[in-house]
């Protein structure tokens, strides 16, 4: 709940602004949590394409060109926050500090959502923390990279810039938190806190050299290659514990089929894709454990190198849902979530409103969101993401066949 409660808080009218901001700024491949922030406050959003790579089917960060460009286009006092994702699923990490600076001179708070980031500020061979960059408010899943329990997380909070009112977040967090903690879950998240303190730098050294060691193993594999520092764009950063396998067209077999087969080996990766596999390397895994990925890759790539198919190399995001038109927005999320609405299939919602955030499952980034139309290039999306393999959120069921829609 710590983007949710960000963003209600944000929302707050501060001293000297003559009236309340009423649009937050957010990128397509956002945390479901930052709608639900949305509704909540009452805002609606203002989006920001993220750099996409079509040749590898890959949403990275923000460009910093992009955020100047929208306080170009939008009235700062409109704003109530710009909301970045850093680092992405995929360990990419946009340039805070830029975008830090180009907020605060528009005096509009920046929001990160670094929950996969925990661990950053715990090795200098890692990429910065955003905490260390600027950003006004940063939520860390704890519970993703360290070794708290599942849930826990951590909110920080900058003041320094004047753009956030602590008082307005213990509020937010109030209202939406139970009034009965877990101290199971804060016990968690100190354990972890002082495992970092004393030991983390070892544990880090540790996974980073096991990651290494990964994608050196994996880039020797017919087949198979990994996403590294010099695919980005040069004002993205990689976190080095972070690995994606990248799906070469020689190998015949959607991510989807391969995430199948590691799971019968007992290997679960932390997210399968059409054309890639991205997993996490922590100090919780052993050498034994990158062995064992290596030989399944091995044994994989004899069984199904050199098939011939059109499934992987065929596929991309269509760039019409990365940033797509404003005709496509036409009711704000907190009324589209009230709104009376009914079910009908997917192939009769052309052009309907959606009741709920549709989100395909790989690889995570909403093809519809609460109060846009469906397109046709977002039906299709859907279609051929269930068809081979995948599972949708947010629809009526996980192959949404069937979709919610705002009664008209």
């Amino acid at each position: 709940c710590g983007v949710i409660a960000s963003i209600m808080a944000a929302s707050c009218r501060r001293p000297g602004q003559e009236r309340s901001p009423t649009k937050v700024v957010i990128p397509r491949n956002v945390h479901q949590s930052a709608i639900h922030g949305m509704v909540l406050a009452g805002m609606e959003p203002v989006f920001i394409a993220p750099n996409y790579d079509d040749a590898r089917d890959l949403v990275h960060g923000i460009c910093v060109k992009d955020v100047d460009q929208i306080f170009r286009t939008e009235s700062p006092t409109d704003l109530a926050a710009v909301v970045l994702v850093s680092p992405t699923y995929h360990g990419v990490l946009s340039n805070v500090q830029e975008i830090a600076r180009i907020c605060h001179m528009n005096n509009v708070p920046l929001i990160v959502d670094e929950a996969h980031g925990a661990h950053l500020n715990f090795h200098e061979g890692l990429p910065e923390s955003a905490i260390h960059c600027g950003a006004d408010i940063v939520i860390q899943s704890t519970h993703k990279t360290l070794s708290a329990m599942t849930q826990a997380s951590m909110l920080h909070v900058n003041i320094a810039h004047g753009l956030i009112d602590s008082k307005c977040v213990a509020r937010a967090l109030r209202s939406i938190q139970s009034t009965s903690p877990s101290n199971l879950l804060l016990a968690s998240l100190d354990s972890a806190r002082q495992q970092m303190q004393d030991h983390g730098h070892i544990l880090l050294a540790r996974s980073i050299l096991l990651a290494n060691r990964l994608k050196q193993a994996v880039e020797a594999i017919p087949g198979f290659s990994v996403l590294e520092q010099q695919d980005l764009s040069p004002e993205f950063k990689l976190d080095p514990t972070r690995v994606t396998i990248l799906i070469e067209n020689s190998l015949g077999t959607p991510g989807y089929t391969l995430d199948e087969l590691l799971i019968n080996a007992g290997i679960y990766v932390e997210l399968p894709s059409l054309r890639h596999l991205t997993l996490i390397i922590s100090h919780g895994n052993s050498e034994q454990d990158v062995d064992s990925l290596v030989n399944i890759l091995r044994k994989i790539s004899s069984m199904y190198h050199g098939l011939a198919t059109q499934v992987s190399s065929s596929f991309s995001w269509p760039s019409s849902l990365i940033l797509p038109s404003k005709d496509l927005k036409s009711m704000a999320p907190r009324l589209a979530f009230f709104a009376l609405r009914e079910v009908v299939p997917l192939r009769e919602a052309v052009g309907r409103i959606s009741a709920s955030t549709i989100c395909p499952y790989p690889p995570g980034i909403p093809a519809v969101f609460i109060g846009e139309h469906f397109s046709p290039e977002s039906i299709k999306l859907l279609k051929d993401i269930a068809e081979l393999g995948g599972t949708i959120t947010g629809a009526v069921d996980d192959q949404a066949t069937m979709v919610e829609v705002v009664v008209q």
